[in-house]
């Protein structure tokens, strides 16, 4: 990575929810950077590099100072969530 100009990165998370006869699926994508150094840490060494938009440290030196932002990352648990509360309002579920 050290002779690109463009060090953009897309984190996809992705959660299937199936009963057993239908599936819905929900995805989200967060964009991020690579950074031009790891954070000398522990976890995944993919998580040392990426840097999400907004945040000033890694994803592995925020997860590993325990102050990760949970609220940023649980879109698609949030949205699950409204859709089958729905779902279950109309007895779908």
């Amino acid at each position: 990575m050290a002779d690109k100009k463009d060090r953009s990165i897309s984190c996809t998370e992705t959660l299937v929810f199936y009963d057993g006869k239908k599936h819905k699926t929900f995805s989200y994508t967060y964009w991020g950077k690579i950074t031009d150094a790891p954070y000398k840490g522990k976890g995944m060494s993919l998580m040392q590099v990426v840097q999400l938009q907004g945040m000033d440290k890694t994803v592995g030196e925020i997860e590993e100072q325990g102050s990760f932002p949970m609220e940023a990352m649980d879109t698609v648990w949030k949205d699950f969530a409204k859709w089958y509360a729905v779902q279950r309002k109309l007895r779908l579920v």
